[in-house]
């Protein structure tokens, strides 16, 4: 960009032009609120999407991913939404029951009985064998221990590598 060096009788027109813009400018902050201001940015950024191309995509959906299994269940949540949370983070497809949940993936399957707000019983399965009683992983959900659970399903699915097949 060409800049006017100014003489000492001239006019800068290009200063005086970039003075006119900054008290706008100033007098259009002036108006605004912080609700405004934020309603400002929010649109400015709408207007300035970023798009991905495919690659782009995929790498976006594979970090969600990863943070969903990794997403602690939250402790205060009822019971109804830490099967949700225990479901996601597992990749599994959740299904209520009027006793209980039915969580299934390709690699495994959990029926977890419910009274109210207390878990009472809970069957597992790995690769579409029978369902077992699983007293330790009762045990486990009473006292909160999702994280261990989910990290104990994930290391006994990878055990048998991906490509195996029966």
């Amino acid at each position: 960009m060409l800049v006017e060096e100014p003489q000492e009788n001239e006019l800068n027109l290009e200063r005086i032009d970039m003075e006119i813009r900054m008290e706008k400018i100033r007098q259009n902050a002036s108006k605004l609120t912080w609700d405004g201001f934020g309603q400002a940015v929010r649109r400015n950024l709408l207007e300035k999407r970023v798009t991905f191309d495919a690659e782009g995509r995929l790498d976006v959906l594979q970090a969600i991913s990863f943070m969903r299994k990794k997403m602690p269940v939250d402790d205060n949540a009822t019971i109804a939404a830490k099967m949700k949370q225990l479901a996601d983070s597992l990749e599994c497809s959740l299904t209520a029951q009027p006793d209980g949940y039915f969580l299934r993936n390709n690699d495994v399957t959990i029926e977890v009985t419910c009274i109210e707000e207390k878990i009472i019983g809970c069957k597992l399965g790995y690769w579409d064998e029978p369902l077992f009683d699983a007293e330790e992983v009762v045990k486990l959900l009473r006292n909160g221990d999702f994280g261990q659970f989910r990290n104990a399903v994930f290391g006994i699915i990878g055990l048998i590598p991906a490509n195996v097949n029966a």
